[in-house]
């Protein structure tokens, strides 16, 4: 993977920062014509964080191609298909009526808008979430080493290294036992580069094999 030169780094924070959503989706789409951008480029990293306030980790890919909320951290060595639908909020549904003249002030008939917008969103490292699915505005938390399956509708936080899926997403069962869990977890293998897994041969070699049998 190349680094990028800082006068491209330079170059693209200053057209981000003067340019209108034209020029700045005209940008990002450049920039991920570079041959694996979305794994290692910190200059789609700077300005995801910089102007839009989203936190993409190192190695996560296909996040730059999806519409997350301000706010949202998404960490390390993540696989999320460009093609999830996060939604943000929601209409009232314990009033008389969900209609948007009762709850939104822009039309003018109350001042303040109600509680149903996502107040966050983080997601864990190594997490793997499939083909359109769908983060439903009550989901906060998606654990580290989670897997979503593809076409599903997520309704609420999902536990670390849990396999969920279904409409609405139901809990499957868990990657691995609850020891390997811990052992994964307390290793934290996802806070090193790919440079520095690759160095210690023992270690690397345990990411193409089975960790539990059945």
């Amino acid at each position: 993977m190349k680094s990028e030169p800082q006068w491209l780094c330079r170059l693209c924070d200053y057209l981000y920062g003067i340019g209108n959503d034209r020029l700045r989706k005209i940008i990002r789409k450049i920039l991920q014509t570079r041959r694996g951008a979305d794994f290692s480029s910190l200059i789609l990293r700077h300005i995801f964080l910089k102007y839009h306030n989203i936190e993409v980790g190192m190695y996560s890919h296909f996040c730059f191609r999806t519409e997350f909320p301000p706010g949202t951290v998404i960490g390390r060595y993540c696989s999320i298909d460009g093609r999830m639908l996060v939604i943000n909020g929601s209409h009232p549904i314990t009033r008389r009526s969900s209609h948007a003249f009762f709850f939104n002030p822009c039309f003018g008939l109350v001042e303040k808008m109600p509680d149903v917008y996502r107040k966050k969103l983080i997601i864990g490292h190594d997490v793997y979430i499939g083909i359109n699915v769908t983060i439903m505005p009550s989901v906060n938390n998606i654990g580290n080493g989670a897997v979503i399956a593809a076409g599903s509708v997520v309704v609420k936080d999902v536990p670390p290294f849990a396999i969920v899926g279904g409409n609405p997403a139901k809990l499957i069962r868990y990657r691995f036992s609850q020891k390997t869990i811990d052992e994964i977890t307390e290793s934290a293998w996802w806070d090193k580069d790919i440079a520095e897994l690759k160095a210690d041969p023992s270690e690397f070699k345990g990411f193409f094999t089975d960790l539990e049998q059945g």
